[in-house]
């Protein structure tokens, strides 16, 4: 929507002038409602995100067993490979797009958009990895697209733009606080079945998912809090220690739910693994939405 009213204001004030690029951006941008951005950029995080995991995927297969290679040929592997290089890029990037879609956006119903992922994702590794689809994979991505569409349509479409000291109040709130470390105890028993016990090579790979979801959800959240600072209009504290705090977790989390997905990159299909990730990431976001008192 179109607030008029900010754009005859500055249209009295001589503010407005057609022919110049930068006020032409500024109505664009900021003249109308952001939070109906927050879809379109959801929507393009999505698909640079999952092009991001298939060209991942596409250059993992080819290197050697991460678990069974030496950290520093790992290294050399990665930052040598062109096509892995330019998958991390465009998942760094999407990240740039969720922030900016979670600060204006509603974080239920953003997270729920996520489900579009799976079609990208489907189109990218059959035209790339030449990966094919059976009757109970079809099944299982129609139930969950399902699944996050009904968490869209149930949950609220307005976004009210929290402060920094009201999230922080909701994510150190001792319940929230109980709930995410019960996350991290069940993703450090998921990461033990999956590296101790001999499982199955249909399954191999998923725990190790799982917990990568688990991980990747608490990064949204500090992810939400974080891009508080860079709501309209910015106002980043250098000073704020939260602001150091909850960009450092989001980072860390990221990261380790990253290396976590490569490792399952070479264990199970990229149409397998993803699906099981991003159905696994919305875990912890509800608890966010809930008051504190």
């Amino acid at each position: 929507m179109v607030n008029f009213s900010i754009f005859n204001e500055k249209k009295q004030k001589g503010f407005l002038d057609f022919k110049n690029t930068f006020n032409f951006l500024y109505i664009t941008f900021f003249v109308i409602n952001v939070s109906i951005l927050a879809i379109p950029i959801a929507l393009a995080g999505n698909a640079s995100v999952m092009l991001g995991y298939v060209l991942q995927k596409k250059a993992i297969v080819k290197m050697d067993p991460i678990e069974k290679t030496k950290l520093k040929k790992n290294i050399r592997n990665f930052l040598t490979n062109p096509i892995w290089l330019t998958g991390i890029f465009l998942t760094l990037l999407s990240t740039v797009a969720s922030i900016f879609a979670y600060a204006y956006g509603n974080i239920v119903l953003v997270a729920s958009i996520n489900g579009s992922g799976l079609m990208f994702l489907s189109i990218f590794s059959y035209f790339i990895l030449k990966e094919k689809l059976n009757l109970k994979e079809v099944i299982s991505f129609i139930l969950i697209i399902i699944g996050v569409v009904l968490s869209g349509l149930f949950s609220s479409k307005t976004n009210t733009q929290s402060t920094v000291d009201e999230f922080w109040s909701l994510f150190t709130f001792r319940a929230s606080v109980l709930f995410q470390f019960s996350l991290l105890f069940v993703a450090l028993i998921l990461l033990i079945v999956e590296f101790s016990l001999n499982l199955n090579p249909a399954y191999s790979g998923i725990p190790n998912t799982l917990t990568a979801g688990i991980l990747m959800s608490l990064a949204v959240i500090t992810m939400k809090g974080w891009s508080i600072y860079f709501s309209t209009p910015i106002h980043i504290d250098l000073t704020d220690y939260k602001f150091w705090l909850l960009g450092g977790l989001n980072t860390f989390l990221a990261n380790i739910a990253t290396i976590l997905m490569q490792i399952s990159y070479q264990k199970a299909k990229a149409i397998v693994t993803v699906p099981i990730y991003h159905s696994s990431v919305p875990v912890s976001y509800t608890h966010l939405t809930l008051p504190t008192n």
